[in-house]
């Protein structure tokens, strides 16, 4: 659970790898356009952003991790105001079936 600025910040940063069926949970605590990049990533990741009631809002898949300079990292937002963010491995959102309207249980 990602639920400081600072754990957010860090987020999967160095992290190996993600086990299985396991996710990292970004509680912002307000809707918005929260983005994340892939900065010192090790691993590709899907990104499912989620309202305050836990419906998808925005998906993006296959995001590859970036070891270029802090100005070149490509920046992800979501296309709708989101107050969760959810970081799986990539391939989950297909393999799961999670599309924009889906209810995350939990």
């Amino acid at each position: 659970m990602a639920d400081t600025s600072t754990k957010r910040a860090i987020g999967l940063m160095f992290k190996k790898s993600l086990a299985k069926d396991q996710c990292m949970l970004f509680r912002f605590g307000y809707p918005g356009f929260h983005a994340i990049w892939m900065r010192n990533m090790n691993f590709p990741i899907d990104a499912i952003w989620l309202d305050e009631d836990g419906i998808v809002v925005s998906v993006k898949e296959g995001l590859k991790p970036c070891h270029s300079s802090i100005f070149s990292c490509p920046q992800y937002s979501p296309t709708k105001e989101a107050s969760y963010l959810i970081e799986v491995n990539a391939g989950d959102v297909k393999k799961k079936k999670i599309k924009t309207g889906s209810k995350a249980r939990h």
